[in-house]
């Protein structure tokens, strides 16, 4: 087990508010949290850019004996499936970008559509290649997104099926979510298996709504109290 004095760090990637990394520096003080845009921070967070290659080759050169574990936070927005659901029958909201038969984009995409695309397959393409940094130097990982995302049936995601990843289903109303959020952790550490709780019906949720043209998944997308304390790095 790692004691504070030994200098381990943990890092999450694409860290938003930085709800995992505060929780993260409870046990390891020097660990560190990076996203590009850093709005309502909870913890000092380093601003980077992860889609230039000079931010990548800097967080590739993390890796470590002291580094312990790291977090994927990416970004799922491209790769909702809330975006196949329509708002009304006058309206259908974002527009559909992926589908199970073209998990990597919609290959009739234009302009604005095609460019998310792109940029989000780029960011899975530098999570995929530092996953398989982190595996051969026995470094923890984890990836979270929705359960239902098309991140986990791109092929970019398939090119760590070799390494035969741990998955395990976390339903955030049993962590003290308000609403029912199918979340998904990916690991090569099998003790996110023991996270897993899916809803056991014994309480109400609130319900998912639109607002201005948005759908509310934001509102369930930090880490509860109740979930962050998986951090602890004797797990890892």
């Amino acid at each position: 087990m790692a004691s504070l004095s030994d200098g381990y760090f943990a890092v999450e990637l694409f860290c938003g508010t930085g709800n995992l990394t505060l929780s993260m520096k409870r046990f390891l003080p020097d660990s560190l949290g990076v996203d590009h845009v850093v709005k309502q921070q909870r913890v000092k967070v380093i601003p980077l850019d992860l889609s230039l290659d000079s931010a990548q080759r800097l967080v590739g050169e993390w890796s470590s004996p002291q580094c312990i574990w790291v977090h994927f936070g990416i970004p799922c927005g491209t790769a909702s499936k809330a975006r196949l659901r329509r708002l009304s029958r006058k309206q259908h909201g974002p527009p559909k970008l992926r589908s199970g038969r073209w998990p990597d984009g919609l290959p009739w995409l234009r302009g604005v559509s095609r460019v998310k695309v792109q940029k989000a397959n780029a960011l899975y393409s530098f999570m995929v290649r530092l996953i398989l940094q982190l595996d051969k130097d026995h470094i923890c990982w984890t990836v979270e997104n929705p359960w239902t995302s098309f991140l986990w049936e791109t092929s970019i995601w398939q090119r760590l099926q070799h390494l035969h990843p741990h998955y395990v289903e976390i339903h955030n109303c049993m962590y003290g979510g308000a609403r029912l959020k199918r979340t998904c952790l990916a690991s090569n550490n099998p003790v996110v298996l023991h996270m897993q709780r899916v809803c056991d019906g014994q309480h109400e949720h609130q319900p998912w709504t639109v607002q201005n043209g948005k759908f509310d998944t934001s509102l369930e997308a930090e880490y509860t109290q109740l979930l962050r304390p998986w951090c602890r790095p004797q797990s890892f």
